[in-house]
């Protein structure tokens, strides 16, 4: 009788597969796991990076479907990254922008007044000698967004 037709080849052969392949699937797995982190740690860096440049947080606030969360962290990436604007000089275009950011943000809704009041003192905090760019800026979105709430009450 052959030896192909015992069971016991059959057994051996169905546990020696199983040993070698166990070792390869779950290696598999741990290659494509640890690939994934990557890649979403790429993502995240390159967010950050994206967080440092003014342009982007201006097209964060010009997008209509960014949500509360967005305007959120673009303000804090203003904070961290841009609210010193004491080494710009006022004719800069970086400087318009980080303005133009300025009074994008307080005419939003997605924050009341008080804490718009707060922004802009924290600011003029910082850049004491563009206290007046400041509040001109933020002045005119809060007249704006006052002149856009009563329009909205009239009809």
């Amino acid at each position: 009788m052959s030896f192909m037709y015992d069971l016991n080849f059959y057994l051996f052969v169905w546990i020696a597969l199983s040993v070698i392949a166990i070792p390869v699937v779950l290696i598999s797995a741990l290659m494509m796991v640890i690939e994934s982190m990557g890649d979403k740690r790429k993502e995240e860096e390159r967010r950050a990076l994206q967080f440092q440049k003014i342009d982007f947080l201006l097209s964060i606030l010009d997008n209509p479907k960014s949500g509360v969360k967005d305007y959120e962290a673009a303000l804090e990436a203003f904070k961290k990254h841009h609210a010193s604007l004491g080494a710009l000089d006022p004719k800069e275009k970086e400087f318009l922008k980080r303005l133009d950011f300025i009074g994008k943000i307080s005419l939003m809704d997605f924050w009341d007044i008080d804490s718009v009041a707060k922004f802009r003192d924290e600011l003029v905090g910082r850049n004491k000698s563009l206290k007046k760019e400041i509040e001109q800026a933020i002045g005119k979105s809060l007249k704006n967004r006052e002149s856009k709430d009563k329009g909205k009450g009239k009809k």
